[in-house]
């Protein structure tokens, strides 16, 4: 059995730093599965090496310490600092010392703070700027949150804004797309005479729309590697180069400035973390193994491929190296012994030229499975491997071991 781990270190609301370790496998039944190992507080400095010793300790508690093979990053995060990329490219951002709610002098003195939008020269930092400190202040302010809940029920079944966290992932997606959904009752309730500070123009909600379109694709993916009950690993490679195609096509899709900048900032970081993860074998072997893709992705994409020195062939034949090793590895029954010819022998294997059953095998097994169609979307990958574990041994013992890798570190949060 293969075992896979995610580690985080996180805190609670009595302010204490707690690490969590996760080991995650597939069972005997095709069951992904998933094990809180440790939870341990964390005394002193937070420092890689304190948290490693933290880390080999859950480990050793199941002896499990010997069995590190790999390291594999968080995508979440990553995607997390491709939308913060993103929008800094939008609009330089002022930050604010503290929120309204908690200014004695009231909401109105965020007037200062903030430029008036200009049409040729929006502040986009300016627009989420608002948004974020009018629903901390209703947050915080039972009154004016009770007001603004009943200007909302006029128009809408959601009750009221949603607030921005800076380490949870999609925070400002989230915030954004609920203020555009409550638009009416937003530009309705700042006309109140305390908070039309954070009045926004036609034009800045036309531009948040762009925000939201160009944050959208980022929190789909967020959401889908972020599933507990299904393989992640394989589809985080195909994620990466759609997301730079999806974010280039919201840029074009708006007419806004800068659009190279916005367009190019997450890009680029995107670009910089898929070089990494193709020299990351796990990744690659994990979306061959979901039956289906195969290698139809990578054949659709390999020019895509190709300008990350990557191609579509090669990674068929070092593929077929890395099941030969799994094979090579596994415990499976030693041949039946075969009679000897003696005498004859010579003449025998001249007859019969040694060939690598091992090779043939593996060869054979990859061939099969290339050669049937990919799966529809909807397939249950563990179910499929269950089903054909007799045809494919070899690739079955490899998508086990794969597939149960989680491409984040949200089952530790």
């Amino acid at each position: 059995m293969f075992i896979s781990f995610t580690t985080d270190v996180w805190t609670s609301h009595n302010l204490n730093a707690y690490m969590a370790v996760t080991a995650h496998f597939i069972d005997q039944q095709y069951q992904l599965k998933l094990v809180l190992i440790g939870l341990n507080e964390i005394q002193g400095d937070h420092t890689g090496t304190s948290l490693a010793r933290i880390f080999l300790e859950s480990l050793k508690r199941y002896t499990l310490e010997d069995q590190m093979v790999n390291a594999i990053g968080c995508m979440a995060h990553v995607l997390h600092l491709v939308s913060r990329d993103g929008l800094k490219a939008l609009g330089n951002r002022s930050p604010v010392e503290s929120s309204p709610a908690n200014n004695p002098r009231g909401p109105m003195d965020l007037k200062s703070l903030i430029d008036p939008p200009e049409v040729l020269n929006l502040n986009y930092d300016s627009i989420i700027s608002r948004v974020e400190h009018l629903a901390s202040y209703l947050h915080q302010s039972p009154q004016w949150r009770e007001r603004f809940i009943t200007t909302v029920k006029l128009v809408y079944n959601v009750t009221t804004l949603l607030s921005h966290v800076s380490t949870r992932w999609n925070s400002t997606y989230d915030m954004l797309e609920r203020a555009l959904s409550l638009k009416d009752a937003y530009n309705q309730y700042c006309t109140l005479e305390n908070m039309q500070a954070y009045r926004l123009s036609p034009l800045e909600w036309e531009k948040m729309k762009f925000m939201v379109q160009f944050l959208q694709p980022l929190y789909q993916a967020t959401t889908i590697i972020c599933g507990s009950k299904y393989p992640t690993i394989n589809q985080t490679l195909p994620l990466y180069i759609l997301l730079m195609k999806r974010i280039n096509q919201a840029c074009l899709q708006y007419n806004v400035a800068p659009i190279e900048p916005a367009a190019s900032a997450p890009t680029n970081k995107l670009t910089k973390y898929l070089i990494l993860l193709l020299k990351k074998i796990p990744l690659i072997w994990a979306s061959i193994l979901d039956p289906r893709l195969k290698m139809k992705f990578f054949i659709t994409h390999n020019s895509k491929l190709e300008d990350f020195g990557t191609l579509a062939k090669e990674l068929e034949s070092i593929f077929e190296r890395e099941a030969r090793y799994h094979l090579s590895s596994s415990n499976e029954p030693s041949p039946l012994p075969q009679p000897s010819h003696e005498q004859g022998s010579v003449l025998i294997d001249e007859i019969y030229p040694m060939a690598h059953p091992e090779a043939n095998t593996v060869k054979n097994e990859i061939q099969q499975y290339f050669a049937e169609p990919p799966e529809v979307k909807t397939t249950d990958v563990l179910l499929f491997w269950k089903s054909w574990a007799t045809m494919f041994p070899t690739l079955k013992k490899m998508a086990c071991k794969y597939l149960a890798i989680p491409e984040t570190s949200a089952p530790s949060e």
